[in-house]
């Protein structure tokens, strides 16, 4: 048995059925499922679900690349459907880090939203439900407005839009300790 080095790119495995090559690894450690020529330590080619991370055989998260590169992420809790469980958590970011940003989002969009949140079935839970008990004297929301651009914009803007929604009330601001202000 002799041992000799492979350049990089060359196959060190290659797995394949009659037809197509399934798997292959290079000599620089990448390996590509569905993909003969991986440019990453990992990558998966396909067409459907790219990526499946099960706990048992009904409760799984599945991942997959559109063609425009859209990354989706789908999560099954099978238990929880049965039960009719709400308020489980579709994707969880624990960071127990005190002085790292848990979600860092830095979007060059120019002329798209940059997060978009579709929640027309929700009746009586919460859109977006911020809890921050520990807070001393930093801010819940912090909406920092700093471009230049003399074009009129509103830097938030709240809408409640169906004029027959006679009672709703579009903002609603509560203080159970200290100053009830919206502007100071």
């Amino acid at each position: 048995t002799s041992i000799q080095a492979l350049a990089s790119a060359e196959t060190v495995l290659e797995v394949a059925n009659h037809t197509t090559t399934l798997m292959t690894v290079l000599g620089d450690g990448k390996v590509g499922l569905g993909v003969v020529d991986p440019d990453s330590l990992l990558e998966v080619f396909g067409t459907s679900t790219q990526l499946k991370l099960s706990n048992n055989t009904s409760d799984y998260a599945s991942f997959a690349v559109g063609t425009n590169g859209d990354l989706t992420v789908t999560t099954v809790d099978a238990a929880a459907a049965a039960a009719s469980l709400t308020g489980a958590a579709a994707l969880l970011i624990d960071n127990d880090d005190t002085d790292q940003i848990a979600l860092d989002i830095d979007a060059a969009n120019i002329d798209a939203d940059v997060i978009d949140i579709s929640a027309d079935a929700v009746t009586t839970a919460k859109v977006i439900d911020i809890t921050a008990d520990a807070l001393t004297t930093g801010n819940i929301i912090y909406v920092d407005d700093d471009s230049s651009n003399t074009g009129t914009r509103n830097t938030v803007e709240v809408i409640q839009n169906h004029a027959s929604a006679i009672a709703a009330t579009a903002l609603k601001v509560q203080s159970d300790g200290g100053i009830t202000s919206i502007i100071r």
